[in-house]
């Protein structure tokens, strides 16, 4: 009885595995061989998948790098769409743009504002921070400051005036500590009477730095707008935040959709390859 039992266990076991083997072999035997040729191809058709994959995530991680540098994380102006910035014109343009802006202010003036509403935001905004205080219309440069809260700023720099010496440098992330009152000192020593004190110099040239070079959110408001209240007085003081000229750079733009939908195309055709390649 004992013996019995023992071999009862070891016969299942043994059907099993034959049964498994001979599974596999119909198995082995209904699969096509694969031969050299299609093991080369096999390899190939992976090499290109796997390279053309490198080649687009490479891409887009260039993007990524390039966006992750604008400045405060603000669009550059010279890569919004529509918009063109031309000092030369811009007396002309940026009091159009405002006078669009006051004429639909109550669309304009809230954050639920149109897209043409922030057109005509960009072009007084670009113009405003790239061009010389003496292209934009005074109006512009005060009515702005009252937009901004309204509007995602995008970010290009003041033009080198090479008839100017280079503002003072300054620290932006102590603003408030160090000159919270510059505007308030302005008016005790009457620069707006007389700005050739070399008092009244220092603080309207460290408020143009402040201007041109600081974000929003470091800045007190009434030194935003106090900077224009003090630029024709002190106009014998203005000087460059930018250390050389420059022309905008288009180059740091995000690429078109076309771009990425290409490269995407890309990617998707030697896919299709490899599979035909396989045939």
């Amino acid at each position: 009885t004992t013996r019995l039992l023992f071999y009862i266990p070891s016969l299942y076991h043994s059907s099993i595995e034959k049964h498994t083997h001979t599974r596999a072999r119909q198995l082995s035997e209904s699969m096509p061989a694969i031969t050299p040729r299609k093991q080369s191809k096999l390899l190939l058709s992976a090499a290109l998948i796997a390279s053309s994959s490198a080649f687009f995530s490479s891409t887009r991680a260039e993007e990524d790098h390039d966006h992750d540098h604008d400045h405060d994380d603000h669009e550059p102006c010279q890569c919004i769409a529509g918009l063109s910035i031309d000092c030369t014109t811009a007396m002309t343009t940026t009091q159009a743009a405002l006078d669009y802006l006051e004429e639909n202010e109550s669309v304009c003036k809230t954050e639920a504002n149109s897209a043409e509403c922030k057109s005509n935001y960009y072009v007084i905004q670009a113009h405003h921070d790239h061009c010389a205080h003496d292209q934009i219309p005074h109006d512009v440069e005060h009515e702005l400051h009252d937009l901004e809260a309204y509007y995602e700023d995008c970010h290009v720099k003041r033009q080198f005036d090479s008839d100017l010496s280079s503002c003072p440098a300054v620290d932006c992330s102590n603003v408030l500590t160090t000159d919270g009152n510059i505007v308030a000192e302005m008016g005790s020593n009457n620069c707006n009477d007389d700005c050739s004190s070399n008092e009244c110099k220092t603080r309207y040239q460290k408020m143009l730095m402040f201007h041109d070079t600081c974000a929003e959110n470091q800045l007190p408001t009434d030194l935003e707008k106090g900077v224009h209240d003090y630029e024709e007085k002190c106009e014998s003081h203005l000087c460059n935040t930018a250390s050389a000229a420059f022309t905008l750079d288009t180059s740091v733009c995000s690429p078109a959709p076309s771009v990425i939908a290409s490269s995407s195309k890309f990617v998707l055709g030697l896919a299709g390859f490899a599979a035909y390649f396989l045939m």
